[in-house]
């Protein structure tokens, strides 16, 4: 980090604050000044709302869709999926689910927007690791933290705030970087 740095300008006549950041569990964001965020697992938090919604889901009743004429399950033309109608209850019971996971992607993404806030007012330069997220959310044992971590959103919404603030964010390499 300091490496380039050094080829923009040297940090005493820049007189601006840098920090690098790691991404990580259980801490979403350690800083290179020692700062720790702590993930705030909205997904656990609504965990038990959740499954008890889905599970009065799983319940209500899908009818398929028969076509009179050849007695055979009518398919969509352009997907070829089968064509189904359920009851009144379940199309509200749906609505109800989709409900609590929108307010958990809510609640993640207003977290994500004022941790990112935070970062571009207090730093002139923010280095973030570069991760494989995407190969890192085929591990079946910290898939589900990732994703309510959402390292990615909170990557992105720090480099175009920046941009609009006229601040950098840069993504370096993940060699060494949890010592």
């Amino acid at each position: 980090m300091l490496r380039y740095l050094s080829i923009l300008v040297s940090i005493d006549e820049l007189h601006k604050k840098y920090v690098g950041n790691d991404m990580g569990l259980p801490n979403i964001i350690t800083d290179s000044n020692g700062e720790k965020i702590e993930a705030p697992k909205y997904l656990d938090k609504s965990a038990k709302r959740l499954r008890k919604e889905q599970q009065k889901l799983s319940r209500k009743k899908i009818y398929d869709i028969i076509d009179e004429s050849t007695g055979k399950v009518k398919r969509d033309p352009k997907t070829d999926k089968k064509l189904w109608k359920g009851s009144k209850n379940r199309d509200k019971q749906v609505e109800k689910v989709a409900k609590i996971h929108r307010r958990i992607k809510n609640q993640r993404r207003n977290f994500d927007h004022i941790l990112s806030k935070g970062k571009v007012r207090d730093n002139d330069l923010n280095v973030f690791e570069k991760l494989p997220i995407q190969k890192m959310m085929k591990n079946r044992r910290f898939s589900k933290r990732i994703a309510d971590a959402s390292w990615g959103q909170v990557q992105r919404f720090t480099k175009y705030k920046a941009e609009w603030a006229g601040k950098m964010v840069d993504f370096g390499d993940t060699a060494n970087t949890s010592q």
